[in-house]
Protein backbone atom coordinates (compact mmCIF):
# COMPACT_ATOMS: atom_id res chain seq x y z
CA UNK A 1 0.00 0.00 0.00
CA UNK A 2 1.11 3.76 -0.79
CA UNK A 3 2.57 5.59 2.55
CA UNK A 4 -0.38 8.66 2.93
CA UNK A 5 3.06 10.33 3.33
CA UNK A 6 4.17 11.00 -0.03
CA UNK A 7 1.73 13.68 -1.22
CA UNK A 8 1.57 16.88 0.13
CA UNK A 9 4.72 18.57 -2.03
CA UNK A 10 3.75 17.35 -5.06
CA UNK A 11 0.09 18.46 -5.00
CA UNK A 12 0.91 22.34 -5.60
CA UNK A 13 -0.65 22.33 -8.93
CA UNK A 14 -3.60 20.91 -11.47
CA UNK A 15 -0.77 20.17 -13.88
CA UNK A 16 0.94 18.03 -11.17
CA UNK A 17 -1.89 15.58 -11.12
CA UNK A 18 -2.55 15.38 -14.81
CA UNK A 19 1.55 14.17 -15.08
CA UNK A 20 0.50 11.85 -12.21
CA UNK A 21 -2.57 10.32 -13.01
CA UNK A 22 -2.51 9.89 -17.18
CA UNK A 23 -0.63 6.73 -17.47
CA UNK A 24 -3.68 5.14 -15.51
CA UNK A 25 -6.75 6.82 -16.89
CA UNK A 26 -8.34 9.02 -18.78
CA UNK A 27 -8.64 12.79 -19.11
CA UNK A 28 -12.28 14.02 -20.15
CA UNK A 29 -14.59 17.09 -19.72
CA UNK A 30 -18.01 16.78 -18.24
CA UNK A 31 -20.68 19.21 -17.85
CA UNK A 32 -21.09 21.35 -15.24
CA UNK A 33 -17.43 19.80 -13.68
CA UNK A 34 -14.89 20.67 -16.22
CA UNK A 35 -11.54 18.63 -16.71
CA UNK A 36 -11.97 14.91 -14.67
CA UNK A 37 -9.82 11.78 -14.62
CA UNK A 38 -11.70 8.43 -15.26
CA UNK A 39 -9.10 5.59 -14.09
CA UNK A 40 -8.72 2.76 -16.19
CA UNK A 41 -10.82 -0.34 -15.94
CA UNK A 42 -8.08 -2.28 -17.17
CA UNK A 43 -6.24 -1.17 -13.85
CA UNK A 44 -8.59 -0.54 -11.34
CA UNK A 45 -11.62 -3.11 -12.17
CA UNK A 46 -15.10 -3.33 -14.17
CA UNK A 47 -16.35 -2.64 -10.39
CA UNK A 48 -13.93 0.10 -9.20
CA UNK A 49 -15.96 2.18 -6.37
CA UNK A 50 -13.36 4.80 -4.56
CA UNK A 51 -12.73 4.48 -0.71
CA UNK A 52 -13.45 0.75 -1.47
CA UNK A 53 -11.69 -0.84 -4.28
CA UNK A 54 -7.99 -1.62 -3.55
CA UNK A 55 -7.18 -0.39 -0.39
CA UNK A 56 -7.85 -0.40 3.79
CA UNK A 57 -9.80 2.16 6.25
CA UNK A 58 -6.28 3.05 9.05
CA UNK A 59 -6.45 5.38 11.89
CA UNK A 60 -4.97 8.43 12.11
CA UNK A 61 -4.87 11.69 13.85
CA UNK A 62 -7.08 13.30 11.51
CA UNK A 63 -9.58 11.26 11.34
CA UNK A 64 -10.01 7.76 9.01
CA UNK A 65 -8.27 7.68 6.05
CA UNK A 66 -7.81 5.18 2.80
CA UNK A 67 -4.76 3.86 1.97
CA UNK A 68 -4.51 2.67 -1.44
CA UNK A 69 -2.78 -0.39 -2.87
CA UNK A 70 -1.46 2.30 -5.77
CA UNK A 71 1.27 4.37 -6.00
CA UNK A 72 -0.95 6.96 -6.97
CA UNK A 73 -3.58 6.37 -4.77
CA UNK A 74 -2.01 9.50 -3.24
CA UNK A 75 -3.81 12.34 -5.42
CA UNK A 76 -7.27 11.08 -5.69
CA UNK A 77 -7.97 9.87 -2.12
CA UNK A 78 -6.59 12.72 -0.46
CA UNK A 79 -7.32 15.58 -2.90
CA UNK A 80 -10.28 16.21 -5.15
CA UNK A 81 -13.89 14.71 -5.11
CA UNK A 82 -15.34 11.98 -6.59
CA UNK A 83 -19.11 11.69 -8.61
CA UNK A 84 -20.68 9.59 -10.90
CA UNK A 85 -21.16 10.61 -14.34
CA UNK A 86 -23.70 9.64 -16.31
CA UNK A 87 -22.79 7.40 -19.21
CA UNK A 88 -18.99 7.36 -17.81
CA UNK A 89 -19.46 6.15 -13.80
CA UNK A 90 -16.86 7.26 -10.95
CA UNK A 91 -14.69 10.07 -12.39
CA UNK A 92 -12.44 12.05 -9.96
CA UNK A 93 -12.40 16.21 -10.18
CA UNK A 94 -9.32 17.61 -9.26
CA UNK A 95 -8.39 20.14 -6.82
CA UNK A 96 -5.31 21.13 -4.52
CA UNK A 97 -6.78 20.67 -0.72
CA UNK A 98 -5.75 17.51 1.24
CA UNK A 99 -8.12 15.54 3.88
CA UNK A 100 -7.65 12.18 5.18
CA UNK A 101 -10.27 11.46 2.73
CA UNK A 102 -13.16 12.93 1.30
CA UNK A 103 -16.30 11.07 2.71
CA UNK A 104 -19.17 11.04 4.57
CA UNK A 105 -19.87 8.33 7.01
CA UNK A 106 -22.88 6.70 8.32
CA UNK A 107 -22.97 3.93 11.82
CA UNK A 108 -25.49 1.63 13.22
CA UNK A 109 -27.27 -1.67 13.36
CA UNK A 110 -23.73 -3.38 13.08
CA UNK A 111 -23.08 -1.81 9.91
CA UNK A 112 -20.86 1.10 8.81
CA UNK A 113 -20.46 3.27 5.11
CA UNK A 114 -19.05 6.16 3.57
CA UNK A 115 -20.06 8.23 0.56
CA UNK A 116 -17.24 10.15 -1.41
CA UNK A 117 -18.14 14.12 -1.27
CA UNK A 118 -18.93 15.36 -4.60
CA UNK A 119 -17.26 18.65 -5.90
CA UNK A 120 -18.47 21.59 -4.21
CA UNK A 121 -22.17 22.88 -5.63
CA UNK A 122 -22.56 18.82 -7.18
CA UNK A 123 -24.09 15.98 -5.90
CA UNK A 124 -22.63 12.24 -5.85
CA UNK A 125 -25.19 11.33 -8.86
CA UNK A 126 -24.89 14.79 -10.75
CA UNK A 127 -27.56 14.44 -13.53
CA UNK A 128 -28.76 10.88 -12.70
CA UNK A 129 -32.33 12.01 -12.22
CA UNK A 130 -34.66 11.36 -9.56
CA UNK A 131 -35.60 7.49 -9.80
CA UNK A 132 -31.82 6.58 -8.68
CA UNK A 133 -32.98 5.37 -5.42
CA UNK A 134 -31.89 6.32 -2.02
CA UNK A 135 -28.07 5.53 -0.73
CA UNK A 136 -26.30 6.39 -3.72
CA UNK A 137 -23.10 6.27 -4.15
CA UNK A 138 -22.63 4.72 -0.54
CA UNK A 139 -20.69 1.36 0.29
CA UNK A 140 -21.40 -0.67 3.20
CA UNK A 141 -20.16 -3.49 5.01
CA UNK A 142 -20.29 -4.77 8.25
CA UNK A 143 -18.44 -3.34 11.28
CA UNK A 144 -16.34 -5.94 12.13
CA UNK A 145 -15.08 -5.90 8.68
CA UNK A 146 -14.55 -2.35 8.33
CA UNK A 147 -10.93 -2.11 9.19
CA UNK A 148 -9.51 -5.37 6.46
CA UNK A 149 -7.53 -4.99 3.82
CA UNK A 150 -9.42 -4.81 0.36
CA UNK A 151 -12.40 -3.56 2.56
CA UNK A 152 -14.53 -3.49 -1.00
CA UNK A 153 -14.52 -6.99 -1.11
CA UNK A 154 -16.56 -7.09 1.49
CA UNK A 155 -19.19 -4.51 0.20
CA UNK A 156 -23.05 -5.34 1.03
CA UNK A 157 -24.79 -6.17 -2.03
CA UNK A 158 -26.34 -2.50 -3.96
CA UNK A 159 -29.82 -3.86 -3.12
CA UNK A 160 -28.96 -4.12 0.44
CA UNK A 161 -27.85 -0.21 0.05
CA UNK A 162 -31.00 1.49 0.66
CA UNK A 163 -32.52 -0.48 3.56
CA UNK A 164 -28.69 -0.29 5.73
CA UNK A 165 -29.08 3.52 4.64
CA UNK A 166 -31.81 3.68 6.86
CA UNK A 167 -30.66 1.53 9.57
CA UNK A 168 -27.91 3.67 10.23
CA UNK A 169 -27.55 7.17 11.60
CA UNK A 170 -24.70 10.20 10.49
CA UNK A 171 -21.64 9.60 12.13
CA UNK A 172 -18.23 11.93 12.84
CA UNK A 173 -16.95 15.64 13.46
CA UNK A 174 -17.65 17.55 10.21
CA UNK A 175 -14.52 19.63 9.76
CA UNK A 176 -14.42 23.07 7.72
CA UNK A 177 -12.16 22.64 4.35
CA UNK A 178 -11.46 26.07 2.10
CA UNK A 179 -14.27 24.38 0.14
CA UNK A 180 -17.09 22.04 1.87
CA UNK A 181 -15.82 20.11 4.64
CA UNK A 182 -14.42 16.05 5.49
CA UNK A 183 -15.42 14.28 8.11
CA UNK A 184 -13.34 12.54 10.67
CA UNK A 185 -15.68 9.48 10.61
CA UNK A 186 -16.75 6.71 14.06
CA UNK A 187 -14.17 7.26 17.14
CA UNK A 188 -11.70 4.26 16.65
CA UNK A 189 -12.51 2.97 20.24
CA UNK A 190 -16.20 2.49 18.49
CA UNK A 191 -14.70 0.65 15.52
CA UNK A 192 -12.18 -1.57 18.03
CA UNK A 193 -15.21 -2.26 20.28
CA UNK A 194 -17.45 -3.47 17.12
CA UNK A 195 -14.62 -5.68 15.90
CA UNK A 196 -12.68 -7.38 19.12
CA UNK A 197 -9.39 -5.89 17.61
CA UNK A 198 -6.95 -2.29 18.09
CA UNK A 199 -7.76 -0.27 14.69
CA UNK A 200 -4.69 -0.43 12.06
CA UNK A 201 -2.81 3.34 12.64
CA UNK A 202 -2.13 5.11 9.82
CA UNK A 203 1.78 5.40 8.58
CA UNK A 204 3.66 8.53 9.03
CA UNK A 205 1.91 11.07 6.93
CA UNK A 206 1.82 15.06 6.25
CA UNK A 207 -0.37 16.84 8.20
CA UNK A 208 -2.98 19.01 6.15
CA UNK A 209 -2.45 23.06 6.82
CA UNK A 210 -4.51 24.54 9.45
CA UNK A 211 -6.46 21.49 11.29
CA UNK A 212 -4.51 20.56 14.51
CA UNK A 213 -5.17 16.78 15.09
CA UNK A 214 -7.47 15.86 17.95
CA UNK A 215 -6.61 13.79 20.85
CA UNK A 216 -8.24 10.44 21.24
CA UNK A 217 -10.04 9.75 23.87
CA UNK A 218 -7.66 8.29 26.94
CA UNK A 219 -4.95 7.78 25.13
CA UNK A 220 -2.24 10.66 24.37
CA UNK A 221 -1.71 12.47 20.54
CA UNK A 222 1.24 12.01 19.15
CA UNK A 223 1.07 13.46 15.33
CA UNK A 224 1.92 10.64 12.81
CA UNK A 225 4.98 12.47 11.78
CA UNK A 226 6.90 14.38 14.56
CA UNK A 227 6.23 18.04 13.90
CA UNK A 228 9.07 20.30 13.26
CA UNK A 229 8.61 22.82 15.97
CA UNK A 230 8.07 26.41 15.27
CA UNK A 231 10.56 28.03 14.19
CA UNK A 232 11.76 29.72 17.45
CA UNK A 233 12.72 33.37 16.64
CA UNK A 234 16.62 34.13 17.43
CA UNK A 235 16.36 35.64 20.85
CA UNK A 236 15.82 39.34 19.94
CA UNK A 237 19.41 41.10 20.30
CA UNK A 238 19.04 43.17 23.47
CA UNK A 239 17.64 46.13 21.92
CA UNK A 240 19.59 49.07 21.91
CA UNK A 241 18.05 50.99 24.57
CA UNK A 242 19.32 54.86 24.23
CA UNK A 243 22.05 54.94 26.98
CA UNK A 244 19.64 55.48 29.63
CA UNK A 245 20.45 58.90 30.43
CA UNK A 246 22.58 59.20 33.14
CA UNK A 247 19.62 60.11 35.35
CA UNK A 248 21.45 63.47 36.25
CA UNK A 249 19.57 63.83 39.47
CA UNK A 250 19.85 67.29 40.34
CA UNK A 251 20.65 66.97 43.13
CA UNK A 252 17.71 68.76 44.62
CA UNK A 253 19.08 71.86 46.19
CA UNK A 254 21.43 70.44 49.18
CA UNK A 255 19.42 71.08 52.22
CA UNK A 256 21.01 73.10 53.99
CA UNK A 257 20.87 71.33 57.57
CA UNK A 258 17.55 72.62 58.81
CA UNK A 259 19.33 74.99 61.00
CA UNK A 260 17.41 75.90 64.35
CA UNK A 261 15.74 78.89 63.13
CA UNK A 262 17.98 82.22 63.80
CA UNK A 263 15.45 83.64 64.84
CA UNK A 264 15.16 81.98 68.45
CA UNK A 265 10.97 82.43 69.14
CA UNK A 266 10.71 85.96 70.25
CA UNK A 267 14.06 85.91 72.58
CA UNK A 268 12.74 85.57 76.00
CA UNK A 269 12.60 89.17 77.90
CA UNK A 270 14.34 89.03 81.14
CA UNK A 271 11.67 89.15 83.48
CA UNK A 272 10.44 87.18 86.03
CA UNK A 273 9.92 83.30 86.13
CA UNK A 274 6.23 82.71 84.94
CA UNK A 275 4.37 81.13 87.61
CA UNK A 276 3.98 77.27 87.49
CA UNK A 277 0.29 77.85 86.53
CA UNK A 278 1.19 79.61 83.33
CA UNK A 279 2.15 77.35 79.61
CA UNK A 280 5.24 77.97 78.71
CA UNK A 281 5.90 80.09 75.83
CA UNK A 282 6.23 77.65 73.47
CA UNK A 283 3.69 76.04 73.05
CA UNK A 284 4.29 71.92 72.97
CA UNK A 285 5.85 69.96 69.73
CA UNK A 286 6.89 73.91 68.76
CA UNK A 287 10.24 72.48 67.90
CA UNK A 288 10.93 72.95 63.85
CA UNK A 289 12.05 69.53 63.48
CA UNK A 290 8.50 68.72 65.31
CA UNK A 291 5.06 68.04 64.69
CA UNK A 292 2.94 70.78 64.78
CA UNK A 293 0.11 70.90 67.90
CA UNK A 294 -3.03 70.51 67.49
CA UNK A 295 -5.06 72.65 64.86
CA UNK A 296 -1.25 73.86 63.81
CA UNK A 297 -0.27 73.28 60.42
CA UNK A 298 -0.57 69.84 59.37
CA UNK A 299 -0.31 67.70 56.25
CA UNK A 300 -3.82 67.79 55.16
CA UNK A 301 -5.39 70.52 57.07
CA UNK A 302 -6.21 73.47 56.15
CA UNK A 303 -4.25 76.50 57.75
CA UNK A 304 -5.38 79.12 60.05
CA UNK A 305 -4.60 82.73 59.10
CA UNK A 306 -2.26 84.17 61.03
Amino acid sequence: MTSTAAPLGQASSIADFRETLSPYGTWINVPDAGWVWRPNPDIVGANFVPYSTGGQWVSSDWGWTFESQWDWGWAPFHYGRWFISPNVGWVWWPDTEWAPAWVDWRWGGGFVGWQPLGPPGISVGIGLGVGVGIGLGWTFVSAGDFVRPNVGTYRLAPNRVSQVYRQTQPVGERVAARNGHWNRGPAPQQVARATGHPVPQARPMTPPTAHPPRARTGTPVAPSRPVAPAPQRAPAAPREEPAARPTTTVPAAPHEPAAPRTEPAEPHETHEPAPPHEAPSHPEGGHPEGGHPEGGHSGGGSHHGH
